[in-house]
């Protein structure tokens, strides 16, 4: 079973204006997408198409959930929320070549579109670059209690204590 078909649209049997279109993204959905960096999640997308022409479209989309990623600093898995808003223009006419950031360029021949690939594009560009857990009371990220004693060992916990090296030391005389 493709979890994916069920994010198709079609748009030639709409009425001019706006339709309103609710998906539930779940696990299954990231599995389609074989080097996700996501494979958990479970989140709300609202898509309002405003079917403007005969050849032109706005999608207007929602995000809302969470999806698992795992923490740069301790390796451990969390839930990051994820609240986003994120629009697309859909044009008929010409080839798919001709998409570009701001405007997807359908075929004409086209009469749906599915925007799996797209949500699952916003889905990851709104994930943060360099997941940590979230921030606790005190303003670090929110790792577990064994993870902590083992940065605070190993000195990760404060970066900015230079670690000595003699090995570097004969090479601050070189000049």
């Amino acid at each position: 079973m493709n979890p994916i078909k069920d994010f198709s649209i079609p748009f030639v049997g709409l009425k001019p204006g706006k339709h309103i279109f609710n998906y539930e993204v779940k696990d299954s959905f990231f599995e389609y997408f074989q080097y996700s960096p996501v494979k958990k999640g479970n989140l709300t997308v609202e898509v309002e198409f405003d079917k403007q022409q005969e050849n032109r479209f706005m999608l207007y989309m929602h995000f809302s959930g969470w999806v698992e990623l795992i923490c740069d600093r301790c390796n451990e898995p969390y839930q990051q929320e994820i609240n986003a808003d994120n629009k697309e223009i859909v044009k008929l006419g010409g080839s798919e070549e001709e998409s570009d950031d701001d405007i997807m360029v359908l075929p004409k021949t086209a009469f749906e579109i599915n925007i799996a690939e797209l949500l699952y594009e916003f889905i990851i560009i709104n994930c943060p670059m360099f997941p940590l857990h979230p921030l606790d009371e005190k303003g670090k990220p929110d790792c577990g209690k064994e993870m902590e004693e083992l940065l605070k060992k190993l000195n990760i916990e404060n970066p900015e204590k230079e670690l000595k090296d003699p090995r570097w030391d004969i090479l601050k005389n070189i000049k």
